[in-house]
C-alpha cells in the first residue's frame, strides 16, 4: 500500500468514527457517506499510487481526523465538514485525468 492510499485508508478511519456519533437522517451523516464513497473510489486511483498524491491526500487525512475530533452540535463540525469536502474534491480533481493520472 502506497503512502497516499494509506492516508486515505487513515481519513476513511476518521470519516468511520465522526460518523458513528451522529444521528443516521442527519445532513451530515449523509455528506459523509457521500465522502467516503468518493475516497473508496479514489483508493485504487493511479494518482493516489503515486508519490505526487501525498500532499493532497495528507490534507485529506488531517482534515478527516480534525472533524472526528470535533464535538457533535458544537458549530464547528460544519466548518471542518466543508474543509474535509475541499480536500476530498481536489484529490478527486487531481486524479480524474487522462487515464486517471495528472501531468505536472
Amino acid at each position: 500500500m502506497t503512502k497516499g492510499q494509506e492516508q486515505i485508508a487513515a481519513a476513511l478511519d476518521s470519516i468511520k468514527s465522526a460518523a458513528s456519533t451522529l444521528t443516521p437522517d442527519s445532513d451530515v451523516g449523509e455528506r459523509l457517506d457521500s465522502l467516503k464513497a468518493d475516497l473508496e473510489t479514489l483508493t485504487e486511483a493511479t494518482f493516489v499510487k503515486s508519490a505526487l498524491s501525498v500532499p493532497f491526500t495528507a490534507a485529506c487525512d488531517r482534515a478527516a481526523k480534525s472533524l472526528a475530533g470535533s464535538a457533535v452540535g458544537s458549530g464547528e463540525i460544519e466548518s471542518k465538514l466543508v474543509d474535509l469536502e475541499k480536500a476530498v474534491k481536489n484529490v478527486k480533481s487531481k486524479s480524474s485525468g487522462a487515464g486517471g493520472v495528472i501531468i505536472t
